[in-house]
């Protein structure tokens, strides 16, 4: 095999097995993306050195397609889906109410959007030869590199969070854990919202199929109450799922938790004040929510699994991405680290020169 075709492939073999490997050794970590991408990346190039070494010449379209497609597509794809979240900001608000949360959607949309036109914009001053542009034409284009920093690492990390957060949900959960962690999020008129109603009807089906199989799970209900609830979400968690046929027996109340680090940690003393020694958990939340709670009780040293509730479509964007930019701010200074690091690459030279 020819060293231009055989190169790619084992870079795609070699990226392909690490990706394997830490999705089954570390599911758990969100970074899981970053090495799927990676493997996409493999797989292009791979693609791209395959189809000019083995196409004639006059096919030669094929391999420049498969080259420039993904540098066409990809501006279309981040501009559509900025203006699709600024416009579902408008369902959710109508829906929810405005508050900071509900306008996540519109802020990273417009950051999308706003990153491709400063692309754009640096792409047009490279077209016109920098070395013969005017001096603020050339401040322009270093200024537009350095703002495409952060935006380029706002898409780079929010599609490899959206992608392993997909691939994660059809990694199935041992279906042996001792323990039923259902996670709250909020109380309408104290009593359980549809979202929060979804996840306990997840966690009482679960129950019910263990119990079918000879099985007799505890479940932890877990959130606190909030300044304007007159209860707790334990509590009324608790109640919802008794009507529903689960054993007061078989309930435990987790009521001071704030936070979803906190459902886990709180979780975990509640347990171990049972007689529970390091107990295996499957914890309940929506869709959207699973890979942050399993990543933070990666943290907390917890033996997790979860299953993900349904969630109605037009908040599942909104929410999603609140759990995005929650683990952004969770790594925030592995992103300041990496933010300095990229641009000192390119300032740098700039000064010194």
């Amino acid at each position: 095999m020819h060293t231009a075709t055989a190169v790619p492939l084992i870079i795609l073999a070699v990226t392909v097995a690490a990706t394997v490997w830490r999705i089954r050794r570390h599911p758990r970590r969100p970074s899981n993306g970053f090495w799927l991408l990676a493997s996409a990346g493999a797989l292009w190039y791979a693609t791209l050195a395959l189809t000019s070494a083995l196409l004639p010449v006059h096919a030669v379209s094929v391999p420049a397609l498969i080259g420039t497609a993904p540098l066409l597509a990809g501006p279309v794809i981040v501009v559509v889906t900025g203006v699709a979240l600024i416009a579902n900001t408008g369902v959710v608000v109508r829906r929810e109410g405005l508050r900071l949360a509900t306008l996540t959607p519109a802020v990273i949309g417009v950051a999308l959007v706003a990153t491709v036109v400063v692309a754009a914009v640096a792409v047009y001053l490279v077209a016109n030869d920098l070395t013969v542009l005017s001096w603020p034409a050339r401040a322009a284009w270093n200024i537009a590199v350095l703002a495409l920093i952060p935006g380029g690492m706002l898409i780079v990390e929010l599609v490899a969070y959206t992608v392993y957060a997909v691939v994660y949900r059809w990694i199935p959960h041992q279906g042996d854990e001792e323990v039923i962690v259902v996670l709250g999020c909020g109380l309408v008129d104290g009593e359980v919202s549809p979202l929060l109603a979804a996840r306990v009807d997840s966690a009482v089906a679960e129950y019910r199929a263990r119990v079918g199989a000879g099985d007799s799970p505890l479940m932890v209900m877990s959130g606190g109450q909030g300044p304007d609830e007159d209860r707790s979400e334990a509590a009324a968690m608790a109640d919802y799922a008794r009507r529903r046929g689960v054993p007061a027996d078989r309930i435990l109340v987790e009521d001071r938790s704030t936070n979803t680090e906190e459902n886990l940690r709180f979780t975990g003393e509640l347990l171990e004040d049972a007689g529970y020694s390091d107990p295996s958990l499957l914890v309940v939340t929506n869709n959207f929510h699973v890979l942050r709670s399993v990543a933070l009780s990666r943290r907390l040293r917890s033996r997790v699994s979860a299953l993900g509730a349904p969630t109605p479509w037009y908040y599942l964007p909104s929410a999603f991405l609140r759990e995005f930019a929650a683990l952004v701010v969770h790594y925030r200074w592995a992103n300041v680290v990496v933010w300095l690091v990229l641009t000192a690459v390119w300032a740098v030279p700039l000064v010194v020169m």
